[in-house]
């Protein structure tokens, strides 16, 4: 159900399914939105709502962090089996789709959900990413919030790619090279320069 201009919140560590989650919505034109994995349920409620979140794609625990439980609790509805969700809570969200164990009543699973996207038709596929310019909003970055509350700053494809080709360039980067991805994704620092850096 993503397309173009779809707010997509992604709440997971550094691995594989969170670039591919990435890309995914990226290819598609959708609006990327990192978050946090340190946030708690206010923080997280904020960033939800702040940013527009249609679909969330998250794990359902990291370290401490429950998050499984703690969107249980901002958004009771989730407990129900209900499809697309409508909660006066997070008003944008119609999706969540987890990967791991517990999951909400109203979740589907994340490897459930590859299997869906392969039955895409590939030529549906490359219409939809014609349809992706550099000018596009790609992605919505949440400041850390130290002196105020967190501002999302959104940033195009074009702009996004730049920084990533200067980083690879300043860095000497080559295809024989392997980078240590250290910074978290949810940063433009890991995303940008280091994971897209990377790949430039």
């Amino acid at each position: 159900g993503v397309s173009a201009g779809t707010r997509v919140g992604l709440l997971m560590p550094n691995r594989p399914e969170w670039l591919a989650s990435a890309f995914g919505a990226l290819k598609l034109g959708a609006l990327l939105v990192p978050l946090n994995t340190l946030l708690r349920g206010p923080e997280l409620a904020y960033a939800l709502r702040h940013a527009d979140v249609t679909v969330l794609i998250m794990v359902a625990r990291f370290l401490t962090h429950a998050y499984s439980d703690v969107l249980r609790e901002m958004c009771p509805s989730l407990d129900r089996t209900d499809r697309p969700l409508a909660a006066p809570e997070l008003p944008a969200l119609r999706q969540v789709v987890v990967q791991g164990d517990p999951r909400p009543a109203a979740a589907g699973d994340f490897m459930a959900m590859l299997d869906n996207g392969a039955g895409l038709a590939d030529d549906w596929l490359a219409a939809a990413q014609r349809q992706v310019v550099p000018a596009d909003p790609a992605a919505i970055f949440f400041t850390s919030g130290t002196t105020a509350a967190p501002k999302g700053a959104v940033h195009s494809h074009a702009s996004m790619l730049h920084a990533a080709h200067n980083v690879a360039d300043r860095l000497g980067l080559t295809e024989s090279d392997r980078t240590w991805g250290y910074l978290p994704f949810f940063f433009t620092g890991g995303l940008v320069a280091v994971a897209l850096a990377t790949l430039s």
